[in-house]
């Protein structure tokens, strides 16, 4: 950005008729040292250079936003610092422009029943001031569910495995060991149904009809059923709902679970504030082929934005402050980056031995330099570690990781109780509370020691 601004490699029509701010920010970068940026990223002030007059000689000109930077302490002002990018150089609004990430404009449309809400007519419990009302968590804090008051006696888990997937997973198996009764509803034996007193199974979305709205596109299309349900599985809607009829035929009124619809009724009426974008007027006409949702084709195109000011809002960093790669972390000295396996996603599938053997065994990866340092060698046994736990892996050794980064596939060694989030610490990102209502989790702040086994 600094050499974009100095080089006048900027598009001034769009700064001055449709940004915000960027007075501040050419002021503040004109703070930034090149040399402090080159130490700290290890990237030459040439190969730096290179790539900015890349970016300011190239229109229309895209930036994808890979998933992964986010999740750091500084992660939302990386993406908003990255995004100025594409403002400075007017590739906003622009066809074959802008700056892109995951697809949330489908979700706003996904339906009446979408957000997290409780059910009509539940009360919750009562509060400290006597209030009735409901509880949250936010997401990835699986863990202050013990500190809650009054105390869980009951816990349902659906379509999640905190055990795997939140930070800090021995207080999280902990939380679920102080809990009375704990009930997990998925397709398999994950490391969180290890720990529930009554495992339901679930159907896969083989075994019955659903509507996809898609994550990285605007396509809508209908989940046709291919099979029934293996043995006992059952859907997760059909298992609330037969629950529900139980708890309110043992007790009638108990339950506020809407059961008086069948699951395709449902479905017509969630999907009701997306037929219009879709053009149909029942997801049924979806089988014959998918539709796409009427959005715009290119974001921004009216460069109009939802900001206070109508307009592109710059991000002004403190850069006169910064000094990143100083901080002394004393005897956690390696920053862990916790990797996606191509075969698998997340804590899922590596319980299918030909997906496991495709992206092969789990691995400690650790630059070469590490290696000698630590006395570490092709295929030893290592044990990362730090202040909440440990793992212990065989090492793999690659030039592509920093000196100061070791590596681990996400649901390293599952079948073996051992999780690579024992060892992530639950730090907040700098972002994510305009669209969860919390911050997000800073997977990749955390930091470990190494040790030969």
């Amino acid at each position: 950005a600094k050499i974009l601004a100095e080089e006048n490699l900027v598009d001034q029509e769009f700064l001055n008729g449709s940004t915000e701010n960027w007075t501040q920010c050419q002021a503040s970068l004109e703070q930034l040292s090149l040399a402090a940026v080159a130490s700290a990223t290890d990237v030459p002030v040439e190969e730096i250079k290179k790539l900015a007059y890349l970016i300011g000689t190239t229109k229309p000109m895209t930036i994808w936003l890979g998933a992964g930077v986010q999740h750091t302490s500084m992660g939302g002002g990386g993406f908003r610092t990255i995004a100025d990018l594409a403002a400075m150089t007017g590739n906003i609004g622009l066809p074959g422009g802008n700056i892109h990430y995951a697809t949330f404009d489908p979700w706003e449309f996904a339906g009446a029943f979408a957000s997290i809400k409780p059910p009509e007519g539940s009360k919750g419990i009562p509060g400290s001031q006597g209030q009735w009302g409901h509880r949250q968590v936010g997401t990835g804090r699986f863990g202050e569910l013990a500190a809650l008051e009054p105390p869980i006696e009951f816990l349902w888990v659906a379509g999640h495995n905190p055990v795997a997937r939140a930070p800090n997973a021995n207080a999280v198996k902990k939380t679920l060991q102080s809990i009375r009764t704990v009930v997990v509803a998925d397709l398999f034996l994950t490391a969180t149904a290890r720990y529930a007193d009554y495992f339901l199974p679930v159907a896969s979305n083989y075994e019955y009809e659903d509507i996809v709205v898609s994550y990285w596109h605007y396509g809508a299309a209908v989940n046709q059923k291919a099979i029934e349900p293996l043995g006992e599985s059952k859907p997760d809607f059909e298992i609330m709902r037969r629950l529900a009829l139980e708890l309110n035929r043992l007790s009638p009124g108990s339950s506020t679970f809407p059961v008086e619809r069948e699951a395709a009724q449902w479905l017509d009426l969630e999907m009701k504030l997306l037929y219009p974008k879709l053009g149909i007027t029942h997801y049924q006409e979806l089988i014959e082929q998918y539709r796409r949702i009427a959005l715009p084709q290119v974001p921004w195109q009216d460069r109009v934005f939802l900001t206070p000011s109508g307009k592109y809002e710059f991000f002004v960093p403190p850069c006169s402050s910064f000094n990143p790669g100083t901080e002394d972390h004393g005897e956690y000295p390696f920053r862990l980056l916790p990797m996606r396996s191509f075969a698998t996603l997340n804590s899922q599938y590596r319980n299918c031995n030909s997906l496991e053997e495709l992206s092969g065994k789990s691995k400690v990866l650790v630059h070469p330099r590490t290696a000698l340092l630590k006395g570490i060698e092709e295929g030893t046994k290592v044990k990362v570690y730090n202040q909440l736990g440990e793992i212990i892996l065989p090492a793999g050794l690659s030039p592509s990781v920093p000196p100061d980064v070791v590596s681990v596939y996400l649901g390293c060694d599952a079948r073996n109780d051992m999780e690579l989030n024992e060892l992530i610490s639950l730090i907040d990102t700098d972002l994510g509370r305009l669209c969860s209502g919390a911050k997000g989790l800073a997977f990749n702040s955390t930091q470990v020691n190494l040790a030969r086994v």
